[in-house]
């Protein structure tokens, strides 16, 4: 139980640093990017498979 909210827990850090990384980078491309990698990652963290 312990090892899920931790591993939640990284991947919300992740997916804060991915909405920041989104909103402050000036090339589309760099969003595009940061943005199919957040996908992933907010499924991960509502722990849909």
């Amino acid at each position: 139980m312990l090892q899920t909210w931790i591993y939640q827990a990284i991947v919300l850090l992740l997916c804060v640093f991915l909405v920041w990384e989104i909103i402050h980078e000036r090339k589309l491309a760099r969003q595009l990017t940061a943005a199919v990698v957040l996908v992933p990652m907010v499924l991960r963290l509502l722990m849909i498979k």
